[in-house]
């Protein structure tokens, strides 16, 4: 896959849920970091620094992705402001990655609902 592949998914179902629910970083790093590797999308420094947030819970050299979260083989272990910059550097990513006419974010009245939407056209 590619991210030609990832915005050709986005325009076909005319947007895409990442996550929802949750605004958790513990719980949105990984799944970014799932989209990255999956679709094979050329991040290596924002790949590292998600790595970088996590570590291992058995002292192996486990990677961030969604499944060695949800099965608590992984933990976040850096301070809240390198967390927190590489949360940014994603939606900042993501976004710039989206098709024309799309954007990465939360839906509107749902900030924990976050994937790439179609932008709409305003009636006035």
């Amino acid at each position: 896959m590619s991210k030609l592949q990832l915005q050709k998914e986005i325009r076909k179902n005319q947007g895409i849920i990442i996550s929802d629910g949750t605004l958790n970083p513990q719980h949105l790093l990984p799944t970014f970091y799932d989209i990255l590797v999956n679709y094979n999308i050329q991040a290596s420094q924002l790949k590292k620094d998600i790595e970088t947030c996590f570590r291992s819970n058995n002292d192996s050299e486990l990677k961030p992705t969604f499944h060695n979260q949800y099965h608590n083989l992984i933990r976040l272990v850096y301070g809240s402001e390198f967390i927190n910059e590489t949360l940014t550097s994603c939606y900042d990513f993501l976004d710039s990655i989206a098709p024309q006419n799309y954007y990465f974010g939360s839906t509107d009245g749902d900030g924990a609902c976050i994937g790439f939407w179609k932008y709409e056209k305003e009636v006035f």
